[in-house]
């Protein structure tokens, strides 16, 4: 299982900034949860959670994620394209708020700037969450 938090009170990081990230095996399907900001401090530690698994399913529950920039989806962008290089496939699950917000405004825009990631927008509602 791979798990880092990086909190309140952590050396070098600012409350603003808490991100979590929990990944586990669920059968075929590697899921990754992943909780705080996702953003350039936090992105080489999700892109590595995404990847450092070498499954082949993997769907990244972002219930607990409460704010995402550009350089977040970068992360997730890049990390969608290694695991559809290695012939598999990730699913963003369960967007909410600002992540919400920014998927849809990237779908929306259809900016194609990083590789498409897919989301599943049926799965928002809190009925629907990965449980960790």
């Amino acid at each position: 299982m791979f798990e880092l938090t990086n909190g309140p009170g952590s050396a070098g990081v600012d409350p603003g900034e808490a991100f979590g990230v929990r990944a586990r095996f669920d059968g075929p399907r590697y899921i990754v949860a992943m909780s705080g900001e996702l953003d350039v401090v936090s992105r080489t530690v999700a892109l590595e959670a995404c990847t450092s698994a070498e499954h082949l399913d993997v769907l990244v529950d972002l219930s607990a994620l409460v704010f995402m920039d550009c350089t977040g989806y970068g992360a997730l962008a890049t990390a969608a394209s290694v695991v559809e290089g290695r012939g598999g496939s990730m699913v963003l699950t369960n967007p909410v708020g600002e992540p919400l917000r920014l998927l849809g405004l990237i779908e929306e825009l259809e900016l194609g700037l990083c590789a498409p990631l897919r989301f599943d927008a049926a799965t928002t509602s809190p009925d629907a969450t990965v449980q960790p």
